[in-house]
């Protein structure tokens, strides 16, 4: 039930900031020559697609059954690490929100950097610590009995 409820409520949060961040990379988009290449494209829209993994995970997370342990633990790895991006995120969104909207190298420095300097190597090390740590917990209940059998060969 608690699951749920979180899942819920990440769901909700990075909805919320997929459309904020959204918004904003709209905006730049519409403004004539702010985005001009690959590179540009690349910029304005990664904040956007890491909320948008935000919003999967959770949904990952509200159906786990059919996952052996290792790929359960990976998604509630990652839901915790794109959730803490995202509370990165909102931080430099309520604080400097306009001037992120307005300055573009306010967007890079506050919003582009953070998902790939911070983000994407939480993002990593959320799938590997919650793999390892799911397997090891449910090797100790005795929940993995894949994990057993492989051990005993």
């Amino acid at each position: 039930m608690a699951r749920r409820i979180l899942a819920g409520l990440g769901f909700a949060f990075g909805l919320v900031m997929f459309l904020v961040v959204g918004g904003i990379a709209w905006g730049y988009i519409r403004r004539p020559n702010q985005v001009a290449n690959t590179e540009d494209w690349f910029m304005v829209l990664l904040p956007s697609v890491a909320c948008a993994l935000a919003i999967t995970v959770s949904i990952a997370m509200l159906f786990p059954r059919g996952r052996n342990a290792a790929v359960r633990g990976a998604v509630h790895g990652l839901f915790v690490a794109m959730q803490l991006l995202l509370a990165i995120l909102a931080s430099y969104l309520l604080s400097q929100g306009d001037v992120i909207a307005n300055d573009g190298t306010a967007f890079w420095g506050l919003l582009f950097l953070p998902t790939v300097l911070i983000g994407f190597p939480m993002a990593v090390a959320g799938i590997a610590i919650g793999a390892v740590v799911t397997l090891v917990v449910d090797n100790r209940r005795g929940k993995n009995r894949a994990f057993e059998q492989r051990s005993k060969e």
